[in-house]
Parts: C-alpha cells; structure tokens; sequence
C-alpha cells in the first residue's frame, strides 16, 4: 500500500513539474506584441475612464469584472509603449494559471491527494483549447479560474462547511458570474451540484446556509443581469455573427473540447475519439461505484460526476437559448468550464477509491475477489499507467504546437515592424478592405483609416475615434473612389493594406478610375496576412 502510495506522489510531482515547465515557458511568450480582433475590445476599453467602461460594458456581450481587472493592472505600465501594454496585458491573463497552480497544491492536493492534484495542473495547462488562453487578453483565463475555484470551495462546503468555505463560494461564484455570462451558467450548475448533495446527504442544517449564499449571488448579480439583457436586446445588430445551432455543433464541441493539434488530421480525430471514451468510462464508474453495494469513492466519486456538470450545462443552455431565443452559444463559451472537466479526470483517476481495481472487481464473486485480488491491482496500474501516459504524448504535442505557433507569430510581428513604422507616419491614411484588421490596426498605428466596401462595428468606432467608413451611406464603388481621390489631393500620404482575394479586385478598380497603385511589400500581425500598396492619383492615367 505505501509503495503504490509513494509511486502515486511521486507520479503526481512529475505532473506538477511538467505543468510548472509549460507555465513559465507561456511566460516567456507573453513577451510578443500580435494582437487580434477580439483582443482589440479588451485593449480599447481599458483606454476608458471606469464608468465609461462599465457602461459600455453592459450593452457588449461580456461583464465588466475582466476589464477593471486588466486596468487596474496596466495603470502600471507606460502608455506611450504598445509592445509593453501588450506584454503587460498577456500577463494579465497568465495570471489565472499561475493561481491554478496554487489551487492545486493547496486544496485539491488536500482533498484529493498528490497525483490528482499534479494532474489537474499538466492537463489544465496542456490539453486541447486551454493553453492559447494563458496569453490571450480575454476574459476566458479568469472565467475558468473563478469556475474551478467554485467547483472546489463546493467540495469544502459538503465536507468541512465552514463560514470560510461558504464565503469563497460565494466570492467565487459571483466573480465568475461578472466575468462571462456562460461562467455564470456554470457557476449555476456548481450551485445545482451542492443542492443535490445535500439533500442526498440529508444535511438539512447546511440548506439555511446554501440558500443563503444563492439570496447572496441573486441580490449581487440579478440588478445588473436585467440591466445588461435589456439594454442588450434593445440593440439590433445588423453584423450579429452568432451562427445557429444544429446537431453538428455537438461534434463541434467534441472536436473543441478534445481534439489535440496534430499535424495529422486523422491523428487529432483518433485522439479525440480515445479521449472522448475515457470520460466515458468515468461517467460509468462514477455510476457504478454510487451505486454499487460497497459505495467506495464516496464525496470523491460524486465530486468527480460534478465537476461534468458545468461544461454540460453551458452547451444544454446554450442550445436551448440558441433555439428558442437567438443564437448565442459559440464553442469557445466552454472555455470557463474546461478546467472543471479534467478535474473530473484527475479525481477520477488520482483516487484510489475511484479505481479501475474497485470497478472491476465489483463484478466479481467474494471467492473470486480474493484469489484475483492481486491481479486486480496489477490491472489497475496498468490501465492508469496507460492513460497518464497518453497524457503525457497528447498534452506535451499540443502544448509544442502551441508554442511553436505563439514564437512564429513573434517572428512575424518583427519582420511587420517596418510596416508600422510606415504607417505610423504623421500625414499617414490608410484604406482597408477587412474590418478586423482595420480594428487591431488602429491600435497599434491610430492614423485616420477607412474601410472599403465593409461598415467599421460602432464599438470600434467609439473605442478608435480614428476609424472610418470610407463612404456615407450605402456604399458603392462610385462613392468610394470619390472619397479615396480626396484624401489623396489633400497630399496625404494613402496606403491599402489589402486582405484576401479580393484585393486584386480592388486595385483594377482603383487603376481603371486613374489612381496609381504600387504594391510595397507583405506582412502578417497574428493572423492577418495583408499585402501594402502606396496609393497617388495618376494624372496621366485615363478610364478605360
């Protein structure tokens, strides 16, 4: 027993220190300055006095709890410097996983042991969808921090309830529900587990407490849900990107939640696959082990079936509101629920009352328990060997596909230097064809930019006063080579930095009407590739 013991802790360190490898080498990639389009809000808003963000906040589609949190931390950092406020604003969404790492080693180590601990940090920070999140300035890193941190406080509440674990419950419960409304769906179902489990438990005396800590939640967050929905749904959004949903969108989410990044396709799908049957078969020796004659596992077994019920009740409540209200559920909206769900995994299998062993021998006579005991044992080992093992392949080539994408981006941002330092120009105006790129421009460069064909999204506008439409109304090729003519006979100094296809459409349009365009060069900013052309009026160029 205390060889198996030993070799558990000493697996669970190895786990600790393979997570800890991968979160301070996502530090080192904190230090790029590439940006994208929903990364722009989160810089924008952030430019605004605290009211005004809240404000703003309420009639977007997130909670304000994100935003005063990254604000409060680039208070600190020089203004004047792009590459810094990037920096200093990836960090800010590292932070979670470095609080993480803390949640692991003091209370799951202390509820779960050593191995389950060290695992729930490796496959946090390594499995499919989770590490991009460590340096993207978004609220997603601090959703599932706040949603983990719930789920855990809930374990302490139905095995200690103490005044402290409540009031982290709470705490954490309504800052997930301030930070992104799907983590408040899984903050719902956190709530929904601890009310199951003490009404199996019949632990009536913590009820009076339980409702209390809900009343609490309500009356904190209720005013400011009806203020936000209904400022919200009294805006019609012409551009609304939400796609409906279909029975696709559940492979969808499979694919999300699950799917590693192979360079093989077809390697990624089997993985998946093999991951999708391993939680299978936890949720059917979770149920085994609750109702089987002996009840091992206990509180450990229930937990581990709780910690599924967030990601599964943000997809059952996204479909439903997608159906029966608008569309609004979109697979990253998981994301705050992702860490509960390997949770699940590494109480299933860091626990020795959660065993392979225990589940297969329930199947078993008494007098062939005893003969097959060892056996068993043996099996268990190297069934969980086995999966740990799996791990390891999965998460270290997602995490290096990860990283590897992150420092090729770095390098892309560099070589893209030259392109801003010519946009950057005092009498510089800019003509863009992709709405996106318009926006992540503007904040690097805040020259006056217009957009061709495409209307700028008002948040943009409001956020970069600087961006354009380049022509009022709606708009026609007329109307736009009218408006770009102007700009150049003030002797501005006009650049199109033309994305996809369609630019070479463009450009003859441009050349028929008599403006001269000269491609300079091509650049990528994170996933934005564009070709730059300098644009002047040819005099001598006639309409064909």
């Amino acid at each position: 027993m205390k060889e198996k013991q030993s070799k558990k802790k000493l697996a669970g360190i190895l786990f600790f220190l393979l997570g800890a490898g991968m979160l301070v080498s996502s530090a080192f990639l904190c230090v790029g300055s590439d940006i994208w389009y929903d990364e722009v809000f989160s810089l924008g808003l952030v430019r605004k006095p605290v009211w005004e963000l809240i404000s703003i906040t309420a009639r977007d589609v997130h909670p304000p709890l994100y935003y005063l949190i990254l604000k409060l931390f680039l208070t600190a950092v020089p203004e004047s410097t792009v590459a810094m406020q990037v920096t200093a604003a990836k960090l800010v969404s590292w932070l979670p996983f470095l609080c993480m790492l803390l949640l692991a080693v003091f209370p799951i180590k202390k509820y779960f042991g050593t191995l389950s601990a060290g695992l729930f940090f490796f496959l946090t920070m390594s499995m499919p969808g989770l590490s991009e999140y460590t340096v993207e300035i978004r609220m997603y890193s601090y959703a599932a921090l706040f949603v983990v941190m719930t789920m855990t406080e809930a374990f302490g509440v139905l095995t200690e309830g103490r005044r402290r674990n409540w009031i982290l419950l709470t705490g954490a419960a309504l800052c997930a529900c301030y930070t992104h409304y799907f983590a408040c769906v899984a903050a719902c179902m956190v709530y929904l587990y601890v009310l199951v489990m003490l009404l199996l438990k019949k632990q009536k005396n913590e009820l009076r407490s339980f409702f209390f800590s809900a009343a609490v939640c309500v009356v904190c967050y209720l005013p400011w849900l009806l203020a936000a929905v209904t400022r919200q749904v009294s805006q019609v959004k012409e551009s609304y990107w939400i796609q409906p949903v279909s029975l696709r969108t559940l492979g969808g989410c499979v694919k999300f939640l699950l799917a590693p990044d192979f360079s093989s396709g077809k390697v990624s799908a089997v993985m998946a696959v093999v991951l999708f049957l391993l939680f299978a078969g936890e949720v059917l020796g979770d149920i085994f082990l609750l109702f089987s004659k002996r009840r091992n596992g206990g509180m450990a077994v229930s937990f581990s079936l709780g910690c599924l019920m967030p990601v599964v009740g943000i997809i059952i409540f996204g479909f439903l509101a997608s159906v029966l209200i608008k569309p609004v559920f979109v697979y990253r909206y998981m994301v705050p629920a992702m860490p509960c769900m390997w949770l699940s995994l590494a109480v299933f299998l860091g626990n020795r009352s959660c065993g392979v062993e225990d589940f297969l021998t329930g199947w078993e006579s008494k007098e062939n328990r005893t003969g097959q005991k060892e056996k068993r044992k043996k099996a268990e080992s190297a069934v969980i060997a086995a999966v740990l093992l799996l791990f390891v392949i999965i998460g270290g080539c997602d995490f290096r596909a990860f990283y590897g994408n992150e420092m090729w981006k770095q390098k892309q941002m560099k070589e893209a230097q030259e392109v801003l330092t010519k946009l950057s120009e005092e009498d510089a105006v800019t003509i863009f064809n992709f709405g996106q790129l318009q926006a992540v421009m503007a904040y690097y460069e805040g020259s006056d930019s217009y957009l061709w064909y495409e209307r700028a999204e008002e948040l943009v506008k409001e956020l970069f006063p600087e961006v354009h439409d380049l022509a009022e109304g709606e708009f026609t090729d007329e109307a736009g080579i009218s408006q770009l003519k102007e700009l150049l006979k003030e002797g501005r100094r006009v650049y199109f930095l033309g994305s996809g296809k369609a630019r070479e459409e463009i450009v003859a349009k441009w050349q028929e009407a008599g403006i001269s365009v000269r491609e300079d060069s091509s650049a990528m900013i994170e996933r934005y590739w564009f070709n730059l052309y300098a644009l002047t009026i040819d005099e001598e160029a006639k309409p064909r």
